[in-house]
């Protein structure tokens, strides 16, 4: 018997999801676990299903989430309090609800708040559990299942990213048997960049697959999307480590459009690190931009495909244009293939096909 403790499972949450100070958690979901560590039931199965949705345009992203627990206990008799994490740090609505059953008909559930004590003084921990009482027979298996709904989280940088908790299954008697996780991000397609975690995942269109058997979970399961393409490495770096990625307006983040990557000067300027020199009163959505760069000047405008770099003319694939945010059509940025600049002062740029990634070397300009 493995003795874990309430607290240390909340203590592994709380750990493993805090955000920068602009962030928000969201609706934060996992599997079962016993309010106190059990020493004859074990999970032989989870199954969880994740839908991913928005209700309309003006709406925040949701998540619908199914999961079907089998346990079995090796032991006698036994009521089990059963919690499932909700939120953590309550600077979201938690679930919007949250329903259950055992052995297919409907159970009451009591929202509690756990406490832990901190010295002499027991502190409680905000939004907490969805809790209820399961009856186990010697030898039984019974089969819980749980639907909630949710907003995923996300940050002011345009970010989005939904939480699911595995590690609380640690709880239970022995290794999980078997479990298999879906996230549907069909809602989430127009995101050009995803991150998922832990690695091993499987990927069908909008579709990721985790499935583990006989494991102890260390990592929860955990996918973020961004708007922008950020699959950049500078100088072997992955450019999106930089903040630069994150902390930018909507309409100069970086894009894919039919297989060049559009992106405002301005932008790419601050990312690279360049020592860009703009001129007083230079706005980024005027239709013509002359500015510096490491001394060279850059002359472009919008519907011209040609550009100046260092009195050179070149031609581009594809003319600079003035984008409009999606969000707030008054505000808009020039931007401009930029592969083609980089390489006219000397950068190397490959395209990794297999990852979506571009390798840029500015280390010999």
């Amino acid at each position: 018997m493995r003795t874990v403790f309430i607290i240390t499972c909340l203590l592994l949450i709380f750990g493993a999801f805090a955000l920068a100070d602009d962030g928000a958690i969201g609706s934060v979901g996992g599997n079962l676990t016993p309010m106190d560590s059990h020493p004859s039931i074990r999970m032989v199965r989870e199954d969880v299903h994740i839908r991913t949705f928005r209700l309309n345009a003006t709406r925040p992203y949701e998540l619908e989430t199914y999961c079907r627990f089998v346990f079995r206990n090796e032991g006698g008799p036994c009521t089990v309090k059963m919690g499932f994490p909700e939120d953590i740090d309550g600077n979201s609505n938690g679930f919007s609800y949250f329903h259950s059953k055992v052995d297919g008909k409907r159970v009451d559930i009591r929202k509690v708040a756990p406490v832990y004590k901190k010295g002499d003084t027991e502190v409680s921990i905000p939004r907490g559990w969805r809790v209820k009482d399961v009856y186990f027979k010697s030898n039984q298996t019974r089969i819980i299942e749980d639907v909630y709904r949710g907003r995923l989280g996300g940050s002011s940088a345009g970010d989005v990213s939904l939480k699911y908790v595995l590690t609380t299954g640690r709880s239970w008697r022995g290794p999980i048997g078997e479990a298999v996780i879906t996230v549907d991000t069909t809602a989430l397609k127009d995101y050009q960049t995803m991150d998922a975690m832990p690695a091993g995942f499987e990927k069908r269109g909008n579709i990721l697959t985790w499935r583990f058997r006989n494991y102890e979970p260390q990592k929860e399961i955990g996918v973020s999307f961004w708007p922008g393409y950020s699959r950049f490495t500078i100088n072997g770096k992955k450019g999106k480590a930089s903040a630069s990625f994150m902390a930018v307006e909507e309409e100069k983040m970086p894009y894919l459009e039919s297989g060049l990557v559009m992106v405002s000067p301005e932008f790419m300027s601050r990312v690279l690190q360049w020592n860009s020199e703009w001129p007083k009163g230079t706005s980024q959505d005027s239709r013509h931009l002359s500015f510096k760069v490491n001394g060279k000047v850059i002359q472009l405008a919008a519907g011209d495909r040609k550009a100046v770099v260092d009195g050179k003319t070149i031609v581009l694939p594809r003319a600079p244009y003035l984008r409009a945010s999606k969000y707030w059509a008054a505000k808009k940025a020039l931007v401009v293939p930029i592969v083609p600049i980089l390489r006219a002062f000397g950068a190397t740029v490959t395209f990794d096909p297999k990852t979506s990634t571009t390798h840029i070397n500015t280390e010999s300009t």
